[in-house]
């Protein structure tokens, strides 16, 4: 219990500093995590709290997110549970935000092009690439239901 309470309030991915990321480090954690995760019979559960913090991981020297040190284990380990993860420390990540009353989902596209760009950038890293994809087309379902909210306040206001 303990354990899965520390991963869960990591915010510093292992063997990362303000622009890097050292593979060998980061590589080394994550084995010796997934291992007493399995040990514990929580293997998948420990995939997604690894998945979280690696949502932290800093953008990679190429511009795009995440550090290609992360890419590497996003395809080493062939995980949906990693990347799903991913998905929602990334989502969770926006935290509170505002809007005005009549705004539409120009936030949410922002979010679903810098997706779409960091997808590109990862196109030599396939799982990370259509990851990032996903995460890209979930920002833009959401910008499309923040147009039609918008547009119904309109409607009634």
């Amino acid at each position: 219990m303990r354990r899965y309470s520390l991963l869960s309030h990591l915010k510093t991915v292992p063997g990362s500093t303000p622009d890097s990321v050292d593979a060998a480090a980061l590589g080394s954690w994550i084995d010796v995590v997934l291992r007493l995760g399995e040990e514990a019979g929580r293997a998948a559960v420990t995939f997604n709290y690894v998945g979280r913090l690696l949502a932290y991981a800093p953008a990679d020297a190429d511009g795009g997110w995440p550090h290609r040190a992360v890419r590497d284990q996003i395809e080493r380990l062939r995980s949906d549970e990693l990347e799903r993860g991913i998905k929602l420390g990334r989502y969770n990540m926006r935290g509170v935000h505002g809007k005005q009353i009549y705004e539409g989902g120009e936030q949410e596209r922002a979010l679903s092009l810098e997706n779409a760009k960091n997808a590109e950038r990862a196109a030599a890293w396939p799982r990370t690439s259509a990851m990032l994809a996903t995460i890209a087309k979930s920002w833009e379902a959401e910008a499309q239901r923040q147009d039609v909210e918008a547009a119904q306040r309109k409607m009634r206001g």
